[in-house]
């Protein structure tokens, strides 16, 4: 999990500071062990060497006076009487961390004769010399890890430049691209194989994308011919006098239902090649909500159920009229999909329209999902296909949609959308 959560880049200079604390770690312990070393080698030697002497010159001459130094201290009591307060603990042979008066010595004693002879040497001066190697040690140790650390972020920099440049083309790759493969791009291994499993995956996302679009468009064109012969014979039987009212409006309705399927055959052309011309169209918003309640309410036969529509601010809007319809179519076909009876009612105010519907509603646990493609909630009697279209088509308007719903309290449906300028 850890590993997840950072970077490559920063796991990277973080392994290096980790090998470099580690080092600087061992480094000031072996120091330190060092001056322990050094100074029990010169002092205690030294010590050693010093009482040695004492004790010959002692041994040839009783009355001898030992010699004074600058660094070093000699000493010969006679007797036990003679000696001073803080040596009286001292046992024969070589001591260190002596105390007398507040500061430690290195002490060697030995008896001879009676006599007590005692040699001590001054630990401070090497104690400050410890100090500032020690301190020394800690200096370096910080600007150790400073250049570590800018070192590493330097060869991160460098290691991770090619994933940087891969993720790069990969974010601004075009399935349309027909240029060198990424694997061409890179040749060391790592980086290079990386590269070659995703020239094997968008080879195979253009040929799903080749395929899509040619179904698409087959079926489009396909679609065509027979939508064009049923809507001209419509229009036929609509001219024809020697048909009563109602077959006439039978064959109106067979008229809307024939718009509607062009429509709707244009609109999965349109979104299958992400055509962006269509976006700069035009259409009067009110006219074309007054034609798709019409549409569905010929749909609804006898069942007690009514589409109203309020016209609160005719709008006109951007976009294709056929996506605008099979948007709005849809969502009212998915409201008398779930309503029984009652009514389902549009408002179109400015830069919004709202669709309630008196029906089952939708529980709060499918709220988050009635969008996805192939998402059927618990209360479904479709596919999961309709609201998914609704999603795709909004988006590419730059419609927002809002809903809210309980089950048993309806559902309503707000969409806002953006205003094109009036006009010059």
């Amino acid at each position: 999990m850890l590993s997840t959560r950072f970077s490559l880049r920063t796991r990277f200079v973080g392994a290096i500071l980790l090998v470099v604390i580690l080092l600087s770690a061992g480094f000031y312990l072996a120091v330190s062990q060092f001056i322990e070393y050094l100074e029990y080698e010169l002092l205690a030697t030294r010590v050693q060497q010093e009482l040695q002497e004492l004790v010959k010159d002692y041994e040839t001459d009783t009355e001898h006076e030992p010699h004074e130094s600058e660094d070093i201290w000699r000493y010969i009591a006679s007797t036990d009487a003679d000696i001073p307060a803080p040596l009286k603990q001292v046992p024969p042979g070589i001591h260190d961390d002596v105390m007398i008066d507040g500061r430690e010595f290195y002490v060697g004693r030995q008896d001879v004769k009676g006599s007590h002879l005692f040699v001590g040497i001054d630990m401070e001066p090497l104690e400050r010399l410890e100090e500032r190697l020690l301190a020394l040690t800690v200096v370096c140790t910080v600007l150790g890890l400073v250049l570590s650390w800018l070192l590493a972020r330097l060869l991160a920099r460098l290691v991770t430049r090619p994933v940087d440049q891969l993720a790069a083309l990969v974010s601004h790759a075009d399935p349309k691209w027909h240029g060198p493969e990424l694997a061409a791009l890179f040749k060391n291994r790592e980086i290079g194989v990386i590269a070659a499993a995703f020239d094997r995956y968008a080879l195979r996302v253009k040929e799903l994308i080749r395929r899509e679009q040619a179904f698409t468009e087959d079926a489009s064109h396909e679609l065509r011919t027979p939508i064009t012969a049923i809507s001209g014979a419509a229009q036929l039987l609509s001219a024809d006098q020697n048909i009563g009212p109602i077959a006439q409006r039978r064959v109106q309705r067979i008229l809307r239902a024939s718009v509607q399927m062009a429509r709707l055959t244009e609109v999965l052309l349109f979104l299958a090649r992400d055509d962006h011309a269509t976006d700069q169209e035009e259409c009067d918003l009110h006219q074309l909500l007054a034609e798709v309640c019409q549409i569905n309410r010929d749909l609804l036969g006898d069942r007690p159920l009514t589409i109203g529509l309020i016209i609160e601010a005719p709008q006109r809007v951007r976009g294709q009229a056929g996506m605008i319809a099979s948007l709005v179519g849809n969502l009212i076909a998915n409201a008398v999909a779930h309503t029984e009876r009652g009514r389902i009612e549009l408002t179109l105010r400015p830069s919004r329209l709202i669709i309630e519907d008196s029906g089952t509603g939708i529980a709060e646990e499918d709220l988050a999902r009635i969008f996805e493609h192939g998402y059927r909630g618990s209360n479904s009697r479709g596919f999961g296909l309709g609201l998914s279209l609704v999603a795709r088509i909004a988006d590419r308007l730059g419609w927002h949609i809002e809903v809210t719903s309980a089950l048993g309290a309806g559902a309503r449906f707000e969409l806002t959308f953006p205003v094109p300028p009036p006009r010059g």
